[in-house]
């Protein structure tokens, strides 16, 4: 069966269940080939499909734009506060230096 010509304005789609084992086969293979993982391979068509979603469905849009700034303004409030301060730990003044022992106690001997 001769395979169709595509020309510049067509586009065509194939839906394949990845539930066989062949695709997943060829799914590894296509990777090992690219030098990449599948969801690397996956994931430019994955978003392709989802932006066009979001173009049709007013809702999910508003949702995901939602989603967008809370994130935003989590990532502002992290970096905004230290997670920690550390603060040096100083020697009190009379201390004995730590290469002097114990004194020895003489009242014994």
């Amino acid at each position: 069966m001769p395979r169709p010509r595509r020309t510049d304005s067509e586009r065509f789609q194939v839906n394949v269940p990845l539930d066989s084992e062949h695709w997943h086969l060829v799914l590894r293979l296509l990777a090992e080939r690219e030098g990449a993982t599948v969801p690397e391979l996956l994931r430019p068509v994955i978003i392709r499909f989802l932006r066009r979603e979001e173009r049709k469905d007013v809702d999910l849009a508003e949702a995901v734009a939602r989603l967008e700034r809370s994130r935003e303004a989590a990532q502002a409030r992290r970096t905004g506060v230290p997670l920690a301060h550390v603060t040096p730990i100083r020697r009190p003044h009379r201390q004995r230096p730590p290469t002097m022992g114990k004194p020895k106690d003489t009242r014994g001997s």
